[in-house]
C-alpha cells in the first residue's frame, strides 16, 4: 500500500494529537530495511548518513525524513 497516502495521514493525525496535548516533540525510531545488503561494506552509521544526504533511499527512514523528521542519533540494538 506504499504511495497511497496512508503513512502521511497517520503521521498527520499523530501531529494533531500531539498539538492538542501541547506536546513539544515526537520521537520516531525505525528499522533500516535493505541495510543488510550494504552491511559488509559499510557501517550502519555511514549508511544512515548516506540516506540523510539523499545518496541512498530507504523505505522507512527516507519516508520519515520526507515527513519532516530530523535525524538525531542511531539507536543501537533497537531490534535485538
Amino acid at each position: 500500500m506504499r504511495r497511497a497516502g496512508i503513512g502521511h495521514a497517520l503521521y498527520l493525525a499523530w501531529r494533531r494529537i500531539c498539538s492538542k496535548l501541547n506536546l513539544k516533540r515526537i520521537i520516531v525510531c525505525g528499522r533500516l530495511p535493505g541495510y543488510y545488503s550494504y552491511s559488509e561494506n559499510m557501517s550502519a552509521d555511514l549508511y544512515t548518513m548516506l540516506v540523510v544526504w539523499g545518496v541512498f533511499r530507504n523505505p522507512v527512514f527516507s519516508f520519515q525524513l520526507k515527513e519532516g523528521f530530523n535525524f538525531c542519533a542511531k539507536v543501537s540494538d533497537y531490534i535485538p
